[in-house]
């Protein structure tokens, strides 16, 4: 890796290769504070020639925030042969550090991996799980939406392996610790509270 300065309009956030499910404007903040406090962030790890943002969404954003697009931002530039090498080490850097994938985030990154043909052994190394562990939240934490495979939040797990409407796809995006009654208002809890079924059968052969 080359550490250099660039202007951080050069910065390419593509969510293709975002682990996460959203960019965090609460953490986006406090990394804001930190830097008016003085404080001096790890460089963001960016693809060479690509310029694309491959850790470090939050700290280029509070960077613009205190600093503007005219303050160069010091990156580490890194090559990489594929999408998938920025894929997994995406995954990798944000699993390592900073703010903590979610379990969700997790399962985003699995699915993710499934379009990309990486194996599921390999994004389960680089979340730094076990192979079965992933598995386990794929059928646990997944529902389908109208594009596909959907990531499920802890609060809406019970639709596991449902096909979502409108709502409860809403629902699923907004969610949090404060956001529990609008799950249960959209249906996310089936009759009895019992979890809704068994996952999608996505990993017929998991090693694919």
């Amino acid at each position: 890796m080359q550490e250099a300065e660039v202007l951080p309009v050069e910065l390419v956030e593509d969510f293709t290769f975002y682990p996460r499910l959203q960019v965090d404007d609460v953490y986006v903040g406090r990394l804001a504070e930190a830097i008016r406090a003085g404080e001096t962030l790890p460089p963001p790890v960016v693809a060479r020639g690509r310029m694309v943002i491959v850790d470090g969404f939050h700290r280029v954003r509070a960077h613009r925030r205190v600093l503007g697009d005219t303050v160069p931002i010091r990156v580490f530039l890194k090559d990489y042969p594929d999408d998938r090498a920025i894929f997994l080490d995406a995954v990798r850097l944000n699993a390592a550090h900073g703010k903590r994938l979610a379990p969700a985030e997790e399962v985003r990154c699995a699915l993710k991996a499934q379009e990309l043909d990486i194996k599921l052994v390999t994004v389960a190394q680089a979340l730094g799980l076990r192979e079965e562990v992933l598995i386990e939240r794929l059928r646990r934490s997944t529902a389908l939406g109208p594009d596909g495979a959907v990531p499920l939040k802890t609060a809406m797990q019970a639709l596991a392996g449902r096909r979502l409407n409108a709502e409860q796809l809403d629902a699923n995006r907004k969610v949090g610790g404060r956001q529990a009654a609008e799950c249960r208002t959209a249906g996310c809890q089936p009759e009895g509270g019992r979890p809704a079924g068994g996952g999608l059968g996505l990993l017929a052969d998991p090693g694919n």
